[in-house]
């Protein structure tokens, strides 16, 4: 983002940002503000970025980035003297999503990338951006640090999915009838709710197991079996255990106009 303490208000987002000569050098996007109006510390998307999602808009009709298949974190200052790092640029993996590009092409987690295309990665947002402005089926060249020796591994980078498509890829591994999601803080503001830790119902398919157990979208998993559920892996981990016709005991809460309220639902897997 370009920070600017031009006003920015409510209403004024999408709106360019000019500089002295006249140039529009950003589109306006969000504030920092604890009352919600200006304060002066407003922030807008490069027009730069702009421009090549634009360009994408009028070919192809909507966004395409690249897509690896890896949650990464930053390299703390514990992780640089663990890993017996130099510095603490890079992006450390955490996990290497099952199918991914990152997976076919050998990353592995605790791998920390520090070079994209020979271009120095500072950490795991820049990591991200890299990634994002490649177009998919390029061959990519990921450097990464393995055991305290540098290596370079070529992947062939995907198309990232669109956020339905990543909710409905979390289905639960046995034919239950639900999508699901972890809950992030983000996506607890979405939705207004004060819960911030579980995994969200996103979706019920109708007639289902669960459909019939009385489950609904917008339902939070909070145990699955009276184990605590924080994300949608620690579900499915836990459900893939299972074999057909045993029972599985979910606490439920659900969350409408300000009230919540906490129930058990026992589902049995479908053979």
């Amino acid at each position: 983002y370009i920070q600017t303490d031009a006003a920015i208000n409510r209403g004024n987002s999408g709106g360019p940002l000019v500089n002295m000569k006249g140039e529009v050098v950003g589109i306006t996007s969000n504030i920092i503000s604890p009352s919600g109006g200006n304060i002066g510390i407003g922030f807008a998307i490069p027009s730069n970025l702009a421009r090549k999602i634009v360009k994408q808009l009028k070919e192809k009709g909507r966004v395409v980035r690249g897509y690896l298949g890896v949650r990464s974190g930053p390299v703390t200052e514990e992780d640089k003297e663990a890993f017996n790092l130099k510095t603490r640029k890079g992006a450390i993996i955490g996990e290497v999503e099952r199918g991914t590009p990152a997976a076919k092409a050998g990353l592995k987690k605790y791998d920390v990338i520090i070079e994209v295309n020979g271009k120095p990665v500072k950490d795991h947002h820049d990591l991200m951006f890299k990634i994002a402005e490649i177009e998919p089926g390029e061959k990519t060249e990921i450097k990464v640090i393995r055991d305290g020796k540098e290596k370079i591994i070529t992947v062939t980078l995907g198309e990232r999915p669109s956020d339905q498509e990543q909710e409905a890829s979390t289905a639960s591994g046995k034919d239950l009838g639900i999508n699901i999601t972890t809950i992030t803080p983000r996506l607890a503001r979405r939705y207004g709710f004060q819960t911030e830790e579980g995994v969200l119902i996103t979706n019920v398919r109708q007639f289902s197991e669960a459909y019939r157990k009385g489950l609904r979208a917008g339902d939070i998993i909070l145990e699955a079996n009276r184990e605590k559920v924080k994300t949608d892996r620690d579900f499915r981990n836990i459900v893939n255990k299972l074999d057909s016709g045993d029972t599985l005991v979910l606490l439920i809460r659900r969350e409408r106009d300000g009230e919540q309220e906490e129930f058990i639902r026992t589902l049995r897997i479908p053979e």
